[in-house]
């Protein structure tokens, strides 16, 4: 399991490569720069865009093996249970959902491909259980629940100490089920992705770093969408990013390391490729 890897040390992302690079990149000679867990992992993304979109995937049985009927397939619903109706169901609830939720409520059949990655978060933590894992069958319904009640723990602001270990242990619950599934050639191997394996990784990124809301690229987001409707100072703040890129590089180790270029270099100075 992921617990018995070796995370990677700090002195392993500062060795030079076979191009004379460091691994880490020059972000890694930062005082502030003591490990993995430096890279942290935004909520907003591993569990939004992430499994919610999956999840969605397996419902709409796009992840299923190509030898498997529908009618075998885990995440095939029941008790008259569709997409369109869930969706349906959402769609009605519109006006007694509390303001606190300012997400997108709309059918999710209809609009997915309008949702935010907030969106798919909401879709994930409250419409699942609610709306999904009782229209499946019992050992498909029993690992989506492992899978929420971890995330929920995850997507808490106060995280208890005994609370990380269960939560682990009901994300490994979650890829039991699924590897069993892989095996029986119900699913697809495509139902691993690289996020599936970042989950795994969440109890130690929130021992290292906090709760992961602490650590949420959801502001940034926010100041992105600010830049990119004001032209203008979107502008004059990629000028300014561009400008502070170059001289972090020309005062980080500039005379030993050759650090290759991004798409934000100072093209007036030339690099040397």
């Amino acid at each position: 399991m992921v617990n018995e890897i070796p995370m990677r040390s700090q002195a392993s992302y500062r060795e030079e490569n076979f191009a004379r690079r460091q691994a880490g990149g020059l972000f890694t000679e930062m005082e502030s720069f003591f490990g993995p867990e430096f890279w942290g992992l935004d909520e907003m993304h591993l569990l939004g865009h992430g499994q919610s979109k999956l999840l969605y995937g397996m419902l709409e049985q796009k992840y299923n093996h190509v030898g498997c009927v529908v009618e075998l397939a885990p995440f095939k619903l029941i008790n008259g249970a569709t997409l369109p109706k869930i969706g349906a169901a959402m769609e009605r609830s519109r006006p007694f959902i509390p303001s606190d939720f300012s997400e997108n409520w709309s059918d999710i059949h209809k609009h997915h491909g309008n949702y935010r990655a907030v969106d798919w978060y909401d879709f994930l933590l409250y419409v699942i259980p609610t709306l999904v894992t009782p229209n499946l069958n019992e050992a498909s319904a029993f690992a989506l629940n492992s899978l929420v009640q971890g995330l929920t723990i995850a997507a808490s602001w106060a995280v208890r100490p005994q609370e990380l270990p269960l939560m682990s242990a009901l994300f490994q619950a979650w890829h039991v089920f699924l590897k069993y599934q892989v095996d029986q050639q119900t699913l697809a191997i495509r139902v691993f992705p690289v996020t599936q394996h970042y989950i795994g990784h969440i109890e130690y990124i929130v021992k290292k770093m906090g709760p992961l809301p602490a650590i949420s690229c959801r502001s940034l987001e926010r100041s992105i969408g600010s830049y990119t409707r004001n032209n203008p100072v979107y502008i004059s703040n990629l000028v300014e990013t561009t400008t502070l890129v170059n001289h972090i590089r020309s005062t980080i180790n500039s005379s030993t390391t050759k650090i290759m270029p991004t798409v934000l270099v100072d093209l007036d100075a030339g690099v040397d490729w």
